[in-house]
């Protein structure tokens, strides 16, 4: 039979014959359904091959995120330890400070009774704009001064600027006889020449670095 033959053949019998109809149609569907199976089916693939790799892309920065972790426990580790031991450092310097403030007010009064044979209770000074060190009254002497670890030049001006405005702002806490003194550990050769022309009495521990000088109220 030839191909036109068959072909007449089946398209009268999907006329005449409703269960060769029925049968086609249903060849027809299976093979639709087959073919979109197969079409999900690959699509399936794609999206299990991309869920791979997100997958593994998740994990890599878990791990990732895992040592960043660590790393920040560690710095915040490091943090408080660098947190203690600055509070440690600034209580020790503190101490030291306190410690020095008073060693400065003793070697001077003691100094001062020597000299002048005067007796001066030395303590500091709190102002709203100022913090003196040193300062004392005794009859018409008023001692004011500064103390610290290493006197440099600054150091020196500071007082100077201190004493500056005393005179202008807060002369009741000044007397006619003017002491300006500084008390330091060590001291450069700039800030001991600067002290003793600018009239202040320089002092360490173990001498006297500038003269003893009695300034006027202006």
């Amino acid at each position: 039979m030839q191909f036109s033959e068959l072909k007449q053949k089946i398209l009268e019998l999907l006329r005449t014959d409703i269960e060769f109809r029925y049968a086609v149609a249903g060849l027809l569907g299976l093979e639709e359904i087959l073919r979109k199976l197969d079409e999900h089916s690959r699509i399936l693939k794609e999206h299990s091959e991309i869920l791979r790799k997100h997958s593994e892309i998740l994990e890599r920065h878990s791990k990732i995120l895992e040592e960043h972790s660590k790393i920040l426990k560690e710095h915040t580790r490091l943090l408080h330890r660098l947190v203690r031991d600055v509070a440690d450092i600034k209580r020790t310097i503190e101490r030291i400070t306190i410690s020095l403030e008073e060693e400065a007010r003793e070697v001077i009064a003691h100094r001062l009774r020597e000299k002048l044979g005067i007796e001066v209770p030395l303590s500091r000074l709190e102002l709203p704009e100022l913090e003196i060190n040193i300062y004392g009254i005794a009859n018409d002497y008023v001692v004011i001064g500064e103390c610290t670890t290493r006197l440099g030049i600054r150091k020196v001006r500071e007082l100077l600027e201190k004493y500056r405005v005393l005179r202008e702002r807060y002369r009741n806490y000044l007397r006619p006889k003017i002491v300006l003194t500084i008390y330091a550990m060590t001291c450069t050769r700039e800030a001991i020449k600067e002290a003793e022309g600018t009239g202040i009495w320089l002092n360490t521990a173990t001498k006297e670095e500038t003269t003893l000088r009695v300034l006027s109220l202006d």
